[in-house]
């Protein structure tokens, strides 16, 4: 009898002993789930981390600022833009930064005037910040990712271009071929850009001076190129996509040939037009 009631508590003992070592098991599995999440959360966040320009907001690789692309707009004020092509500019802008710019491209605002060789200077220039469209759910906000675009990019942008189209009488000359040879080496050649490069013109593309005017002479490239004001103006854009988004203000001028013409002049400068858009008045 007393043997049997040794073994039951023999029995007791090793069951009891069985079920905690299951249990000790599960904790066990448990505490290196745990700190393999906390492990793999910690290694994204350092990974993703990236060291930025405080004035430009792009990324920086051994303390040298290097935008991962770079778009330049060139908006031309020498006349005054209709409400219309206002409009236009602002959402097409508006929406090309959102649907096509990628986190960390540089965007470069120039504005075209009869000032741009005294300035040389763009109105906006900054890299796009992340939206929260791709933010990491672990580890990142998304909602103040959204907040910091909006505040920090996007608003400014959209705020400096409302201040600066408020010309309200024609400039007397258009320099074009001058404000493209100034982006060229102030936009272009500031920044040791790997990525993509891309520019943007909003303009009649009637380039107006006194050594050059469209308006009175109607020369094909190929002649334009022969002469001393083209050796002037020369201008180097290599491997730059141009949007040309015309503002039909003279369409008596603005027929095939000029948009000819300005296809070779890009093609001269090694870059080369993807798109011609007309914009009415």
């Amino acid at each position: 009898m007393r043997r049997n009631t040794s073994s039951r508590h023999q029995s007791r003992y090793k069951r009891t002993q069985t079920v905690t070592g299951k249990q000790w098991g599960i904790v066990i599995t448990i505490f290196l789930i745990i700190i393999s999440v906390i492990g793999f959360v910690a290694y994204k966040k350092f990974q993703g981390k990236v060291e930025y320009d405080k004035v430009t907001a792009c990324p920086m690789v051994n303390g040298v600022v290097k935008p991962a692309k770079q778009t330049v707009v060139v908006i031309d004020e020498t006349d005054v833009l209709s409400p219309h092509q206002r409009d236009y500019l602002k959402v097409h802008l508006s929406n090309f930064v959102k649907d096509e710019m990628v986190s960390g491209e540089l965007l470069s605002v120039y504005v075209l005037d009869s000032e741009i060789t005294k300035k040389r200077k763009p109105i906006f220039e900054m890299c796009k910040m992340r939206d929260g469209s791709d933010a990491n759910d672990w580890t990142e906000n998304q909602k103040l990712m959204a907040r910091r675009f909006h505040k920090q990019f996007q608003g400014p942008l959209m705020s400096r271009l409302d201040a600066t189209l408020t010309r309200s009488t024609s400039s007397e000359s258009s320099p074009i071929f001058e404000t493209l040879q100034t982006i060229a080496v102030n936009a272009f050649d500031k920044y040791n850009i790997d990525g993509e490069r891309r520019m943007l013109v909003f303009s009649d593309m009637l380039h107006h001076t006194p050594e050059y005017s469209m308006f009175t002479l109607k020369r094909s490239f190929e002649t334009f190129k022969k002469s001393d004001y083209y050796a002037q103006i020369k201008t180097f854009l290599p491997d730059t996509a141009v949007r040309l988004y015309v503002l039909n203000t003279y369409p008596k001028y603005q027929k095939q040939e000029l948009m000819d013409f300005w296809k070779s002049y890009f093609k001269s400068a090694s870059a080369y037009v993807e798109q011609v858009s007309p914009v009415g008045r």
